[in-house]
């Protein structure tokens, strides 16, 4: 029977039950050819929507998808398309609403980085959290592909309910276009997890644990001698051992030195340990706790932060004539957000003397309070680009000092990012410095596994995995596994190097794949990465240099396989995902390929053909513009500009004349044509 309508329901409360799905089931003659299904849901709202179903005698289905499936008409994963595509569009309109620049035009807005926070911050929550923008956006196409799937044809009306939601009317459009119709669940209320969690206590509740868990322990004094370059740990430390990645690479060539540098630790999972506290003190660096959970040596200070009980608030003059409650709301709550961890940051630099931050995580609006609160200091934030991108993301648009790029397409990407950038430096690659000192290790592997007779050795590189429907999931990667370690069992002139990202989970995201690999490294002709208490410490270049040549599994996130080029040798890209939009497709049909059989089968013909099929895993072509120098230097590019910075500040020199003296030094020595102004007017970035 032809289907009238298809309803999803984003997320199965009580409430909704009641709300929405009660009335839906109640209307007998529309029910009648209706497919309700939900995506997610509470126990007591499945069970409630178990009752109900049963009470009307209708059908009510868990929706059951796989994120890997979901492509749109041209075959691009949505979960790629919507991040790299659709929120600009979105973004766009929403920053032009009138209530938006109203807000944007507010004294407070107008006079901190409240104007840069709020232009990102809607965006930064992810496919997991239930009615965020991406997710509303990729729940339309889910609909799109369930409906595709439904006997007789699909229905005729397609209708997803999703929770209160803030921008809704462009959400509607959005969907509307895709045709869908986008409906609200239910009025949104204030939720016991905003007022326990968001209330404007926390900060205050946080004091207190801090308070609590250091009771009894002798007070620690914060580092507070001396201008400090102020740098976050996140699982690399290594700073003995240059073959390995390391949170201060920009230390090694001895630009910067150890008694200048403050290092936060706030990963519970890999605290500041008595082990990491004597390597930081052998090299004078100073280390401090932002959470007492993410310490465990008793001689290590901890930062406790005693919240400012008054904060700047938006004019009510600015809501003046708007409607849109929910949007009302979340630009007053987030004035508060804002200057609650504003306080927070600036009480900290102040504190410990900080006058630069550095840090690589532009991926939230985190880092936009942060530059705020060094500017009340006088001090400086600067970023550098840890991961190569090619196409243009709002998640990455940045609001910084500085910026340390690879090379002058990223010049662009920012442009459009709608990032504000006094100071755009191009550095070259920031890895490029552990080339040479992994080449002995390299070769050590290499000649493990030639001994036990392969004649061809191929590195491959794992981007990771996570096990969520929100994901493409474990299930993709179990199959290059399958397919790679098959063709090493079979081939005894094959052998395989494998460089996870995060080796720490790798056994486990394979499961039952995991007994091929243990048979593969048996052959002694497979050799696997496995240090790392985060992500691996080991670069992509010493897989890639044991090898003929390296295949990256994701050309969405291509970091890797550059590094790999960047070292010289040969390196695939498999694009499964689908992204074709990327400009690395452009390297050609022997470099990028969509599928295992017919990369496969052109590293078959490679071997074959003396002297290797020409074009091979050849980046030449653009090797040069995303890497000008290719000379081994990036870090210490980095590392002189930020001890420039450091001088300036230790001869009390005014700020603005810091940064406009580090610029004329970099053009003087490494080109004018290697810094840029982006979005903003150079010595501003307001």
């Amino acid at each position: 029977m032809e289907k009238k309508e298809l309803i999803i329901i984003e997320s199965l409360t009580v409430p909704v039950c009641l709300w929405t799905l009660l009335p839906l089931l109640l209307d007998q003659r529309s029910n009648k050819g209706r497919d309700i299904y939900y995506v997610d849901a509470t126990r007591l709202g499945a069970a409630c929507a178990k009752a109900l179903s049963r009470l009307f005698k209708a059908n009510v289905f868990y929706l059951e998808f796989s994120f890997f499936d979901i492509r749109d008409e041209n075959g691009y994963l949505i979960r790629i398309r919507i991040p790299y595509q659709d929120v600009a569009v979105v973004r766009g309109q929403i920053i032009k609403d009138p209530l938006f620049q109203s807000v944007l035009n507010d004294p407070v807005a107008a006079k901190s980085g409240l104007k840069h926070y709020f232009s990102k911050q809607f965006l930064v929550l992810g496919f997991e959290q239930t009615g965020s923008l991406s997710r509303v956006m990729a729940l339309t196409h889910i609909a799109l592909w369930k409906n595709k799937r439904i006997e007789g044809g699909g229905a005729q009306k397609i209708v997803l309910y999703t929770r209160g939601q803030l921008w809704m009317k462009y959400l509607t459009d959005y969907a509307k276009e895709q045709g869908v119709f986008l409906k609200q669940a239910m009025p949104k209320i204030c939720s016991w997890e905003e007022i326990i969690i968001h209330g404007p206590g926390k900060y205050k509740l946080r004091f207190w644990w801090c308070f609590w868990k250091r009771w009894g322990k002798p007070e620690v004094p914060l580092p507070a001698q001396g201008v400090k370059l102020n740098v976050d740990y996140n699982g690399h430390l290594n700073l003995d051992d240059p073959r390995m990645h390391s949170d201060l690479f920009f230390c090694r060539q001895g630009a910067v030195e150890g008694r200048d540098i403050l290092m936060n630790f706030r990963i519970r999972r890999d605290p500041l340990d008595d082990r990491k506290w004597r390597q930081l003190q052998k090299h004078e660096i100073k280390a401090v706790g932002l959470t007492p959970l993410a310490i465990t040596c008793d001689k290590a200070p901890f930062f406790n932060h005693w919240p400012s009980a008054q904060s700047p608030r938006l004019s009510g003059n600015t809501f003046r004539g708007f409607a849109g409650a929910s949007e009302i709301k979340w630009f007053k709550k987030g004035c508060r957000d804002y200057f609650e961890q504003y306080y927070y940051w600036r009480d900290f630099f102040s504190r410990t003397r900080t006058k630069i931050y550095n840090t690589w995580y532009k991926y939230d609006a985190q880092h936009m309070i942060m530059t705020d609160a060094i500017h009340g200091v006088g001090g400086i934030l600067s970023v550098y680009q840890r991961a190569y991108e090619d196409v243009v993301r709002p998640e990455t648009c940045v609001w910084a000092d500085v910026v340390f790029g690879f090379s002058r397409e990223g010049i662009e990407l920012e442009k459009a990012s709608l990032s504000v950038i006094p100071y755009y430096v191009v550095t070259g690659y920031v890895g490029d410095c552990r080339l040479e000192s992994v080449r002995p290790m390299a070769r050590e592997i290499r000649t493990r596994i030639l001994k036990n007779g392969a004649r061809h050795i191929v590195a491959y590189f794992d981007e990771n995995s996570q096990d969520t429907r929100w994901h493409t999931g474990h299930k993709p990667m179990r199959e290059n596994y399958v397919f790679l370690l098959e063709k090493i069992l079979q081939d005894p002139r094959l052998g395989l190097v494998i460089k996870p990202k995060t080796p720490v989970t790798l056994r486990q995201r394979l499961a039952h794949v995991n007994d091929l690999l243990v048979k593969a490294e048996a052959t002694g002709r497979c050799f696997v990465f496995e240090e790392g208490s985060i992500q691996g410490s080991h670069p992509p270049a010493v897989a890639a240099l044991a090898c003929d040549f390296a295949i990256h599994g994701h050309l969405c996130a291509s970091t890797a396989g550059f590094e790999s080029a960047l070292a010289g040798v040969p390196t695939l890209l498999l694009d499964r995902e689908g992204w074709p939009t990327s400009k690395l497709h452009g390297l050609g049909p022997r470099v990028a390929f969509t599928d295992w059989e017919d990369l496969w089968k052109i590293c078959e013909e490679h071997w074959q053909r003396p002297g290797g099929l020409p074009g091979f895993g050849d980046w030449s072509p653009m090797i040069k513009d995303m890497d000008p120098f290719r000379d081994g230097k990036a870090a210490y590019r980095i590392g002189s500009y930020l001890k420039w910075l450091l001088d300036g500040f230790k001869n009390n020199l005014p700020r603005e004349k810091i940064l406009a003296e580090a610029a004329d030094r970099y053009r003087e020595q490494w080109g004018s044509d290697k810094i840029a102004s982006i979005n903003c007017s150079i010595g501003t970035c307001a």
